[in-house]
């Protein structure tokens, strides 16, 4: 009998196709972050280098004129009376507040070298007496006597004896690095003002300003009249005594900065004329007519030794102006 050969059965594996692998977003992530950094961080760069060129470069702020005071001031300074300096080759109109119960004093102080010329306004019942004298002259100011107005300033060929500078003390006014400057002193912005008047005045005004008694100084800042006080400054660019003049009021209840504002609208320049002596004077201590102050305080022993248009004075041997015929 045939023996059965049993074969085992033969199974047949179908081939594994392998899956596609998954795309990964974890590098394109990556990448993006990346480029967005890099982004910001230039923007940032270009903002930081263009923030630090504006400052490096920008100019310091040029003092801005006030607006030229409009033509209808002049009628509220119209009833106000009209002074004249003529070795300034100016007038200007002042207001009762002023000029009421006042004297009107002119004097020339003479220094080490040079002469200080003062206007001023002295209320009646106040004394002379009890000026305060420093050397080398009084100088001029608003100071411890009741003068509360005065214009004033040194010949060109001024120098002081020694005493405390003072506001009137100036040679004029001019800008130094966007700044303005009097004398040696570079004012910040909220204390000057330049404007035009109607007359074609170009003016500085200055606000005074003092130190803090608690840091040991009470005097005038550089450059100002000093606390409680008003300013201003007139450049005479063809006088050929003065280079400037300075005028300084103080103020109180009627005598506010408006009225101040007023008054320096009022002044202008007049031609020049020669101004006719009034008396027999000594040229070195009121200034009543033109004069060369290089013959003041000459000393003579009769009139042969004075100048012409001089004569001597036997009372201290010094030549005098004399009036003419």
């Amino acid at each position: 009998m045939d023996q059965l050969t049993s074969t085992p059965p033969v199974f047949t594996q179908a081939p594994v196709v392998p899956e596609p692998p998954k795309k990964s977003f974890k590098w394109l992530v990556v990448a993006l972050i990346v480029f967005l950094l890099a982004v910001t961080s230039v923007f940032a760069y270009k903002y930081y280098q263009i923030k630090q060129q504006t400052t490096q470069t920008q100019p310091l702020p040029t003092p801005t004129p006030l607006v030229s005071p409009q033509p209808t001031v002049v009628a509220e300074t119209a009833d106000w009376k009209t002074y004249t300096i003529e070795e300034y080759g100016v007038s200007f109109r002042l207001p009762p507040e002023l000029t009421d119960d006042s004297i009107i004093n002119k004097n020339l102080q003479p220094d080490s070298q040079g002469y200080i010329l003062c206007w001023s306004i002295t209320k009646k019942f106040e004394s002379r007496l009890f000026q305060v004298v420093f050397a080398g002259g009084t100088g001029c100011t608003t100071g411890e006597v009741d003068t509360p107005f005065i214009v004033g300033g040194p010949s060109k060929n001024w120098q002081s004896a020694g005493r405390m500078g003072m506001f009137a003390d100036n040679f004029g006014y001019s800008i130094e690095n966007g700044q303005y400057k009097v004398g040696q002193y570079l004012l910040s912005s909220d204390l000057t003002k330049e404007f035009v008047n109607n007359y074609g005045v170009k003016i500085l005004k200055v606000i005074g300003k003092s130190g803090d008694p608690e840091e040991g100084t009470i005097f005038p800042v550089g450059g100002t009249p000093g606390q409680g006080k008003l300013g201003a400054i007139i450049n005479l660019s063809n006088n050929p005594s003065y280079s400037s003049l300075t005028i300084e009021m103080k103020l109180s209840k009627k005598l506010t900065e408006p009225v101040f504002d007023l008054l320096l609208s009022t002044f202008k320049f007049i031609p020049n004329e020669p101004v006719k002596c009034t008396q027999n004077i000594d040229p070195c201590d009121q200034l009543s007519c033109d004069y060369d102050p290089a013959k003041c305080n000459l000393s003579c022993q009769e009139s042969s030794n004075c100048p012409a248009g001089y004569f001597c004075n036997t009372f201290d041997n010094l030549c005098y102006l004399q009036k003419p015929d």
